[in-house]
């Protein structure tokens, strides 16, 4: 079966790249005009749930994708429209330029995350808080960090309509610090110093896109950051840590 996508650089970019830097391998699915994914780091931190709306086969494809990385190297090769032949568990690509074969696992074999979409929309329905973060200020906490090199966790508070972000690690001591402006758009009950994964923040800030939305349910302790470019959706699905 042939699998056509005309844009390759979204769908590189702004789909593959996220994903790749979440987990090494991965389920892509193409059905109803879209492709969709949904991974998580391997201690299920940081969930994603990406959308690509373009056009797709009748049938319904899932490639089941080893190692993400891998994939997306090679299709950064690719000069023009994408046209894959899907085969016997594998994906193949041939060009005048180079050509290529890559095996993929059957079905089951890779883990998706225990969260179906009737469990995420109910996340949806619990979020009591919302902000605007914009790649200015996420730029100036991520240049920031370079004081705090060893600290993987970022606590986020507000104060009024401000959120600001903390780099440090407040069970370590002697632990640096660095804490900057955020958002200076917050609606919700006061967020006292919530412990998150400081990798999302890197991993938004490779987007590049001018501000994206952040919501947050105090009541399951769990953020939201929406991300959307184009003809891409993607969420992340963040859990507090334990502090």
């Amino acid at each position: 079966m042939k699998l056509n996508i005309a844009d390759t650089n979204t769908f590189l970019n702004e789909f593959l790249s996220p994903l790749s830097r979440i987990s090494e391998g991965g389920v892509l699915t193409f059905q109803d005009n879209k492709i969709t994914s949904l991974a998580a780091t391997c201690d299920n931190t940081i969930i994603i749930y990406s959308e690509y709306l373009t056009p797709t086969p009748d049938t319904k494809i899932s490639l089941n994708i080893p190692d993400l990385k891998k994939f997306h190297k090679l299709l950064t090769l690719v000069d023009g429209p994408l046209e894959l032949e899907i085969a016997n568990n594998s994906i193949a690509y041939h060009s005048d330029s180079f050509r290529f074969k890559m095996h993929t696992f059957e079905e089951g074999i890779l883990s998706i995350p225990p969260l179906t979409m009737s469990k995420l929309s109910k996340i949806y329905i619990n979020f009591d808080s919302a902000f605007t973060i914009t790649n200015t200020m996420l730029t100036n906490l991520i240049k920031g960090s370079t004081l705090t090199m060893d600290v993987k966790k970022v606590y986020i508070s507000s104060s009024g309509n401000k959120v600001h972000a903390e780099l440090t690690d407040k069970n370590q001591d002697l632990t640096d610090v660095f804490a900057s402006l955020l958002s200076e758009d917050y609606q919700g009950p006061v967020l006292n110093s919530i412990p998150i994964n400081f990798e999302i923040m890197r991993i938004l800030n490779t987007t590049k896109i001018s501000q994206f939305v952040a919501k947050y349910a105090s009541s399951i302790k769990v953020f939201n950051f929406e991300v959307k470019t184009n003809n891409v959706n993607i969420n992340y699905i963040i859990s507090a840590l334990k502090d």
